[in-house]
């Protein structure tokens, strides 16, 4: 079973933990309000998701 994790929220603390999870080899999405902020997550290969609405 492949745990997917959608972490929401990249501030300092944020930002920190979705990488740590990332690391550890786990499926993590991001969504920042900011999406310049979820850019380098997304060099580590997390998904950025947009939200269109």
């Amino acid at each position: 079973m492949t745990v997917r994790i959608g972490w929401m929220g990249l501030g300092r603390m944020g930002e920190v933990m979705a990488k740590c999870l990332i690391k550890a080899g786990r499926e993590v999405s991001v969504w920042n309000r900011t999406v310049s902020k979820a850019a380098p997550l997304a060099e580590y290969g997390a998904p950025v998701v947009l939200l269109l609405g």
